[in-house]
């Protein structure tokens, strides 16, 4: 099955932004700097039009599509990995992928697997429509009938009171999970701090005990800070606090698995298996967050998942795309891959071009039926 073109397509379409307007912005690791150039998050609702970046692979007359993808994949595989792909067999996807991470002395981790991911989904995707099978029943499933997805809320309010209602709604539509995304970070002081803890009181009033609740921090505390926030978290019960570190960071992360009873989850910085086995090793994770659209794509998540498996500890994919982290989740033990990520305020977007977008039906996700990942676009392509 030659490659006979690969390539990107950019395609627009009018599309009726549904949802809120952005509330609020999560810290930022640029936050320690008073002059910081990390500016709100402007999102628009309502009808505009929605121009997106697609990986396009042909073979054998049979043209396959993946993305949206990031303008900094798209810039990667048109320059890097694209043009060394025609002529090579598209059947031979495990080894394309090793081969395009061999491609660069960067290859195996940051932006470059980024792109190494879009082109691997591409492939995915056209081996699917060549046999017509979903790619869940490619990769040996399904394990189960629908796949649970945790809200994710993003761009919510994190007022006391504004997000307490958001909680209680999320959780009346029947979402069994949430996860809270704190403003404040170090440079913000003793009252970023009590800001943020007040943040999560209300929503756990909101949603009850017992209720699976989680914390996000993007990065961007120091290790002190975050012993002392997870320390104070602890009264809320969270079900995990995600990235308070850097990834890099091991040192720190160390002394704060030391120092807290808090579940702690990393993992959609960490782009390949190698990555992440120190984490995995020394025991400092308790979930995972590898994501298929950055970690190398499903031939590199599927390593990710058994590596994970083997030290005993789950895979809840990061919530950049929904579609591949739902054809892996129907296709492993829902031990291995307990539920997906779904970022309420974000994923419609993302899909906006789609004949058929993922359906969120309280927290739950049908399987897809259609070949391959079930791209099929709408809209128009530029010439």
């Amino acid at each position: 099955m030659r490659i006979e073109a690969a390539d990107l397509e950019v395609r627009e379409a009018v599309w009726d932004q549904p949802g809120w307007p952005w509330e609020n912005r999560n810290t930022n690791p640029m936050d320690a700097y008073e002059d910081s150039a990390f500016q709100e998050p402007k999102a628009a609702v309502g009808r505009r039009t929605v121009r997106q970046t697609f990986v396009r692979i042909r073979a054998e007359g049979i043209t396959a599509r993946y993305g949206p993808i990031d303008s900094y994949a798209a810039a990667v595989a048109q320059d890097a990995l694209l043009p060394w792909l025609v002529g090579q067999d598209a059947s031979r996807i495990v080894e394309l992928n090793d081969r395009m991470q061999r491609l660069s002395r960067h290859g195996r981790s940051g932006l470059f697997m980024t792109a190494v991911a879009a082109v691997d989904l591409c492939l995915w995707q056209l081996k699917g429509q060549a046999v017509g099978e979903p790619l869940y029943r490619l990769l040996g499933g399904p394990c189960r009938d629908a796949v649970p997805a945790y809200a994710s809320m993003l761009g919510f309010s994190i007022e006391p009171e504004r997000a307490a209602q958001r909680a209680g709604e999320a959780k009346a539509q029947g979402y069994p999970a949430q996860k809270w995304f704190f403003r404040y970070g170090p440079a913000h002081g003793n009252e970023g701090f009590r800001r943020n803890l007040e943040m999560a009181r209300a929503v756990r009033r909101a949603v009850g005990e017992g209720y699976r609740l989680m914390f996000d921090a993007f990065c961007a505390w120091t290790g002190p800070y975050a012993t002392q926030m997870c320390q104070a978290l602890e009264e809320v019960s969270p079900f995990w606090v995600e990235e308070p570190l850097p990834p890099e960071d091991l040192a720190s992360w160390e002394r704060l698995r030391r120092s807290t009873r808090v579940p702690l989850a990393a993992g959609e910085h960490l782009h390949s298996r190698r990555t992440l086995l120190p984490f995995l090793r020394e025991g400092l994770l308790d979930v995972l967050q590898c994501d298929p659209e950055w970690a190398g794509g499903v031939t590199e998540m599927q390593a990710i998942l058994h590596t994970a498996g083997a030290f005993g500890v789950p895979v809840y994919p990061h919530g950049h795309t929904l579609l591949p982290a739902i054809h892996l989740a129907a296709s492993h033990p829902p031990s291995v891959l307990p539920m997906v990520e779904h970022l309420l305020n974000i994923q419609p977007e993302r899909y906006a071009l789609f004949a058929e977008p993922p359906k969120d039906e309280g927290g739950r996700f049908a399987l897809p039926t259609k070949p391959g990942l079930g791209v099929e676009l709408v809209g128009s392509a530029e010439a």
